[in-house]
């Protein structure tokens, strides 16, 4: 929707009448990003990242599988060769001031002045680095046999309005199929363009875009789908200029408008003008860039890198520094980097520079759509970073070149702005070392890794000797759950994971408590899990290259171990058939498989199949996310949490460990 200036937003205030509008603008959804598109941009990246990372097809399907359009979306193509239709529309007392033949260069053709809102077309090509194609028709002018005053100002009426101008046309033998770019049966888009004056904001003659409603209504075998609703010159009289239906067509293509339609409610001040979705000007920003699928980003999900970024008009390069890119629930927050040169679409823009976004794609609470935009919610979907710290977009002022992180200019946890979250909560996201160099510009982008955290300092009562460098660890089952056990040497302690701390009584001897292991089985110990799925109720011990079942219930060793590990535990690698570090059994989205750690690698063991995934052995550094400095490998022990601390996991090295939330797939800091 076409947005308003300052002095008429104060005189529908004044008026009484601003309520209303805002009521009807809010039911065209124009603010509303379109929810399909951005959970495809979000998986997309996520599989890339994973991929890059060396995640098998397998578990991207089964982790993050892509989705298939919902049966009622109709959305236009963003990408390819994609015909469209406009519809000229006149009256018999507001006749049209520019011709056919000139809205129609404006519209498809490439005028050698404008730049860069010389035409529709011109300008997608440009902001989506020529992967969208806009062409089509002009049809017009219809005049309609009737005064505009006679016209019902509804939505019945606008598109009865629509019909009429289509009936002519396909009387004259146009073919309307031919903008059904996808074969789903729908024209795509379409825009109409209306003679006369506008009635103001958001009101029935006004700029919008909007969905065909009638859909028993078609023509040539096709229905009619999203549609842009604009005058043909505002002031009446003026030149057509094709900024109006870039911005409308930013709808169609699912984008949402990114200024504020109601003062009253939630930040102000939209993203400063700085985007066509905002203030009819400028370029398409990155992450709207990034939803339409014009660009891949570059993702860093944790750990330190320095990159050069080519400027945004001209290039695909784009940053997204995303801490929960491994997360279970990947919609969440992120920022994205853009250089911003005055090139392309953006040849106009007031200066060079990075701009960064805050971006929240949380879901609502059913699922069904994102809980924020940047009309009508208490924070906003894209907010525009301000690197001054002035916060003037959000006092409802524009945007200024001190807006713009250059040379000398930080963003992290400490600085003014802060990289926080939205809940307070640090990103641990750092943005530093500007260093420009005509158009590009380098920049070191950094989130966290993990903590290594003292093992004596925060599990509790450890007995002397029993501080660290653990053989083996293990959590009870059956009669013992809620227990854990530590191993070292010939001995053992048992850990209470309600009072977190050690019991008392302990250590012991492993001979003396665990009944029936064998002789070599009673010190030195590599490591243990317990057993899941049709394992369950057995726990097993490793050594050497052998292994020993455990029974808890029976709370003795089975008959018939030690066995050798290569012929008891399937599809076991060369190199991984004894003689592990470490241990441990995946939970959240990871439930199901076990994991075994040797030096810097892992595989991965299924517990329904009985053997060993496809595609194993993997370095640990590629696949567990944000592990502290020293922990990509020679792990001492691992050990799942319980309890309260049932969605973690801890990896023991040395007197330090490691703690690993499974839902976010990462360590912890």
């Amino acid at each position: 929707m076409q947005p308003l200036d300052k002095t008429e937003f104060d005189e529908l205030k004044a008026s009484g009448e601003l309520a209303k509008r805002q009521a009807h603008a809010k039911t065209l959804g124009n603010h509303r990003i379109d929810d399909f598109l951005l959970k495809q941009a979000i998986h997309r990246t996520a599989r890339s990242f994973q991929q890059a990372n060396g995640m098998s097809a397998e578990d991207m399907d089964m982790f993050m599988p892509m989705m298939a359009p919902p049966p009622d979306w109709r959305g236009m193509p963003s990408t390819g060769k994609v015909k469209v239709l406009a519809l000229l529309i006149e009256f018999t007392d507001t006749l049209h001031t520019n011709s056919q033949a000139t809205i129609n260069t404006a519209l498809f053709g490439t005028p050698a002045t404008g730049a860069p809102y010389e035409s529709l077309a011109a300008y997608y090509k440009r902001a989506s680095y020529n992967k969208l194609e806009l062409s089509g028709t002009t049809l017009g002018w219809y005049k309609v046999n009737k005064k505009r005053s006679a016209i019902t100002q509804t939505a019945a009426g606008r598109e009865g309005l629509i019909k009429e101008a289509l009936k002519h046309f396909d009387s004259q033998g146009h073919n309307f199929k031919q903008y059904d770019n996808n074969g789903d049966g729908v024209v795509d888009y379409f825009m109409v363009f209306w003679s006369g004056a506008d009635n103001g904001w958001a009101n029935f003659w006004w700029g919008y875009q909007t969905r065909f409603g009638d859909s028993s209504f078609t023509l040539d075998g096709v229905g009619f789908g999203r549609y842009s609703w604009q005058w043909e010159g505002r002031p009446v009289g003026t030149a057509f200029t094709p900024r109006v239906v870039i911005h409308e067509t930013g709808h169609a293509l699912g984008l949402p408008d990114l200024y504020d339609y109601d003062g009253n409610k939630g930040p102000d001040g939209g993203v400063g003008g700085t985007d066509m979705m905002d203030a009819n000007q400028y370029d398409h920003n990155s992450f709207s860039k990034w939803v339409l699928d014009w660009l891949s980003p570059t993702v860093i999900g944790c750990g330190t890198r320095t990159i050069t970024l080519k400027d945004s008009g001209t290039t695909q390069d784009c940053l997204v520094v995303w801490p929960d890119i491994h997360s279970e629930d990947i919609f969440s927050e992120f920022f994205i980097v853009q250089n911003r040169q005055k090139t392309g679409n953006d040849a106009q823009f007031p200066a060079g520079g990075l701009t960064v976004w805050h971006v929240d794609a949380t879901l609502n609470a059913g699922g069904s759509n994102y809980a924020w935009d940047n009309s009508y919610t208490a924070h906003k979907l894209v907010r525009l970073i301000e690197a001054d710290g002035k916060e003037e977009i959000e006092a409802n002022g524009g945007f200024n070149i001190g807006d713009l992180y250059v040379a000398g200019k930080t963003l992290g946890p400490g600085t003014t702005p802060a990289s926080t979250r939205y809940d307070g909560k640090s990103s641990t996201v750092e943005i530093s070392n500007i260093v420009a160099s005509g158009t590009q510009i380098t920049v070191t982008l950094s989130v966290s890794l993990g903590s290594a955290f003292k093992t004596s300092t925060n599990w509790h009562n450890l007995p002397a000797g029993f501080t660290g460098s653990f053989d083996a660890a293990l959590n009870g089952g059956g009669p013992f759950a809620g227990k854990c056990y530590f191993f070292k040497g010939d001995s053992y302690i048992r850990y209470n994971w309600t009072t977190d701390k050690a019991d008392t009584g302990y250590p012991k001897k492993i001979s003396d408590g665990w009944h029936g292991m064998p002789a070599n089985f009673t010190s030195g110990i590599n490591d243990a899990v317990n057993g899941q799925k049709q394992f369950a109720g057995k726990c097993y011990f490793f050594k050497g290259d052998s292994y020993i079942r455990y029974d808890w219930t029976a709370d003795k060793v089975d008959a018939g171990y030690p066995k050798k590990t290569a012929d008891g535990w399937h599809g076991m690698p060369a190199g991984f058939t004894g003689d592990f570090d470490a241990i441990i059994n995946g939970n959240g989205p990871f439930v199901g498989k076990c994991y075994f750690f040797k030096g810097d690698s892992y595989i991965r063991y299924d517990w329904t199949t009985d053997k060993v995934d496809a595609g194993y052995p993997r370095k640990i550094a590629d696949a567990w996310y944000c592990l502290p400095a020293g922990y990509t490998g020679g792990f001492n022990a691992a050990l799942e949490g319980d309890k309260g601390f049932a969605a973690k996991g801890y990896f023991f090295k040395g007197d330090y460990y490691a703690r690993y939330n499974w839902a976010k797939d990462r360590a912890e800091s």
